[in-house]
């Protein structure tokens, strides 16, 4: 009983989700030595009934009863809850009776599949009494169980079973009669897509019960008339187009025929099992839980991605990267049909605790190009080019001689050139640009020189700022220079070449050079000598004049003497 448990508790786990019979099993011979748990039982009450198929919905398992292979009678469709409550939240036993409904005849009703989209349940007729339902199926409400439409896909052969694959959004129908048992593949319109022909295997006078489509894998139950055996279960592989497996089942049962009807997914790698019995007459429905794979398809546009995987187990995680090729973006990515955050996920995605088959699909675009545009004045500048979005770029500059930067433009705004100021860097480019980079004329000033008693290189020099001037001169023969003066301020020491060098100018300058007769010194030297002879020989000529003045008067003053001294004696 514990197994019992178990298998309910995983199937109620799943039962709020709608039906999503995605994966694939897990191996060819998943269904070997399966150990099938009874679930419920349903008394019939009717020996010419026969339960024929089984389908799982959202929220039901719902069992076709046809009431006769002699006679158009009504058949029931019975519902059992696949949960603990029901439409309206009220606690129900799972496995209950929910709903019963006697309206229409199906033919045998051999087989069932639920549309989750359509929410509706398509019945295949199997056999036919009414000529005109040869080939028919029939459209039933998943929630009321009521008649909707008939549909008519073929005049040739009965759908012996069908089931649709949420995968592809696709039917696959077993077909029945003189046509044999092969397999096609419609749209959701019932068109069919193609045929796989030459697959089935079953023993002669043998036939087939419905199937059950688990991803790539059809599960089927063929039946050879031995009434006193449970079945085989076959898997075939849809991609690979063959017969993968067979294995009988065992049913464990006190009564005197168990026939396997009908097999149905209820959610991933749980499966119910519709059982026709004898004495008395009624449904038995066995439930097992099998190892399941599941695929993750990948695909790219202009890129790489990891590749397909196939067989990853139940609850995995399973990790995509990604990556575009140069110059592209991932632009999309779509799981599963659905758009997802491509900042949040730009170089991975990673499926955790995979319950289902899944696909993904990133989109990469071209990342944009655009224009940056330069022009120069007084100038010249890189020219125009293309640059992919995000990127950065740099525009370098260089001025005609004798010009410097003045300012630059982009896209008519002011901006501060690089550090070394002979570019400009845009970051992040985003949009086209266009730069603009204008240059002034760099200062002049003036230098003006003057030589005396020789020559000089240049009167007049117009030197820009910055720039070093150099002025040279020469004196005439037999002259030497003398005197240097730089803006009215005399050199302290005197160049050692006959030149002076203005570096880096920065303002208007000028220079006087003076050269002098290089006898000069001898000339002076001699001058000097006589002149101090001059002098000597006038001091000479003073002190001897100064003293005949003196003997003059000292003679005057004798004279005057003698004069007196007679005149006295003359008295």
């Amino acid at each position: 009983m514990w197994v019992q448990g178990i298998f309910c508790a995983a199937a109620v786990f799943f039962l709020c989700s709608p039906v999503e019979c995605l994966a694939d099993l897990k191996s060819s011979d998943a269904f070997r030595n399966t150990e099938w748990t009874l679930l419920t039982e349903y008394e019939i009450g009717n020996n010419t009934a026969n339960l024929q198929s089984v389908c799982s919905t959202d929220t039901y398992i719902v069992c076709l009863i046809n009431s006769s292979n002699e006679e158009m009678l009504p058949d029931k469709l019975v519902a059992f809850y696949k949960g603990g409550s029901d439409a309206q939240g009220n606690p129900v036993t799972p496995y209950s009776v929910a709903l019963e409904v006697e309206e229409k005849d199906y033919e045998h009703g051999n087989g069932m599949a639920y549309n989750p989209g359509t929410h509706e349940i398509i019945i295949a007729g199997g056999k036919n009494l009414d000529p005109a339902n040869k080939g028919c199926l029939f459209i039933v409400d998943a929630d009321t169980l009521k008649f909707k439409r008939k549909v008519k896909i073929s005049d040739q052969w009965n759908v012996h079973a069908i089931d649709y694959s949420v995968n592809d959004d696709t039917y696959l129908i077993q077909k029945g009669g003189a046509g044999g048992y092969d397999f096609i593949e419609t749209d959701a319109d019932f068109n069919t897509i193609r045929e796989i022909d030459n697959m089935v295997e079953v023993g002669a006078g043998g036939t087939f019960q419905d199937l059950c489509v688990c991803g790539d894998d059809l599960v089927t139950l063929p039946y050879d008339g031995d009434k006193e055996y449970n079945g085989n279960i076959q898997i075939y592989s849809r991609k690979e187009q063959k017969l993968l497996g067979e294995y009988q089942m065992n049913i464990s049962s006190d009564s005197e025929v168990v026939e396997a009807e009908s097999i149905s997914e209820l959610s991933p790698g749980s499966f119910v099992l519709g059982c026709a019995i004898r004495n008395p007459r009624r449904i038995a429905l066995y439930g097992a839980t099998l190892p399941m794979a599941y695929n993750v398809h990948t695909s790219i546009d202009n890129g790489k991605i990891t590749k397909s995987i196939e067989g990853a187990d139940l609850g995995s995680d399973c990790e995509i990267t990604y990556q575009p090729e140069e110059n592209y973006e991932v632009k999309e990515i779509t799981v599963d049909g659905e758009n997802i955050s491509v900042e949040e996920n730009e170089a991975g995605y990673t499926f955790r605790s995979i319950t289902q088959d899944h696909t993904i699909h990133v989109k990469c675009t071209e990342i944009p190009l655009f224009e940056i545009s330069a022009e120069a004045k007084n100038g010249v500048v890189e020219q125009s080019q293309m640059i992919r979005r995000d990127k950065d770029v740099t525009v370098y500059f260089e001025p005609d001689e004798h010009y410097e930067l003045d300012y630059v433009l982009v896209d008519g705004e002011p901006v501060s050139p690089d550090e070394e100021g002979n570019s400009v860097t845009l970051k992040n480019i985003q949009q086209a640009h266009h730069i603009q980079v204008f240059f002034s004329e760099i200062p002049a000033f003036m230098i003006t020189a003057e030589v005396k008693n020789g020559e000089i290189s240049d009167k007049v020099c117009r030197v820009y700022r910055d720039e070093n001037c150099t002025v040279t001169f020469k004196g005439d023969k037999d002259y030497e220079l003398y005197r240097v003066y730089v803006d009215g301020k005399e050199l302290e020491q005197l160049p050692e070449s006959e030149s002076y060098t203005f570096e880096q100018v920065q303002t208007h300058h000028d220079i006087q050079v003076y050269y002098r007769w290089k006898y000069s010194n001898l000339f002076w030297f001699a001058a000097g000598g006589l002149l101090s002879l001059l002098v000597w020989y006038l001091l000479m000529v003073w002190k001897r004049r100064r003293r005949m003045r003196m003997a003059q008067v000292e003679r005057n003053i004798w004279k005057d003497e003698m004069k007196e001294v007679r005149g006295e004696d003359e008295e």
